[in-house]
């Protein structure tokens, strides 16, 4: 709660080794186009002096709207569009309670923001039939999407899912000549 960070000594050593490297130290979120040569710390999202995430912190601020609704055991499957402009999301229950069906957005102003993680959104994408054509394919031919896919003169190519990287970090060892 204090803003400040302990116990750096193992970040300490390798971020001075990095800089006689000719490494420069970025805050990660405020430099996201240096990527080369660069390190930083990792960026958290904390909240009253806990590490949190999206539910310690966006939904907590969500719930207090009065248009927010949290559906419990449903996922989404699929943007229904038209064109590339999203009409509705298919969404469907993965447990009991869950909701199933196409939620409309507002026409013209509708808008979606999609928070699945990195593989989540794209899968999503892949499946509303945005993507490039040899993954889409792949899905036109799985037994569980290809009945209900698109038709591939509605695909949006774009490059989804290429140059993918989750979470991207890089071990290092280090050896040491104490037992």
């Amino acid at each position: 709660m204090d803003g400040q960070r302990y116990l750096q000594n193992g970040f300490n050593v390798l971020a001075d080794g990095l800089k006689r490297a000719g490494w420069s130290q970025v805050t990660a979120n405020e430099a996201p186009n240096r990527k080369n040569h660069t390190f930083a710390h990792t960026p958290y999202m904390y909240s009253g002096g806990e590490r949190g995430g999206p539910l310690a912190t966006y939904l907590v601020s969500a719930s207090k709207r009065s248009n927010f609704k949290l559906w419990l055991n449903t996922s989404v499957r699929r943007l229904v569009r038209e064109g590339g402009h999203v009409t509705g999301v298919e969404v469907e229950a993965f447990r009991d309670g869950g909701y199933k069906g196409v939620v409309p957005l507002t026409a013209i102003s509708g808008r979606v923001i999609l928070s699945a993680g990195t593989f989540g959104s794209a899968k999503i994408l892949l499946r509303s039939g945005i993507g490039p054509k040899d993954q889409l394919d792949i899905v036109k031919n799985s037994a569980l999407d290809g009945p209900t896919m698109i038709g591939s003169e509605k695909w949006i190519n774009l490059p989804v899912g290429y140059n993918l990287d989750d979470h991207l970090n890089v071990s290092s060892v280090h050896p040491s000549s104490r037992p």
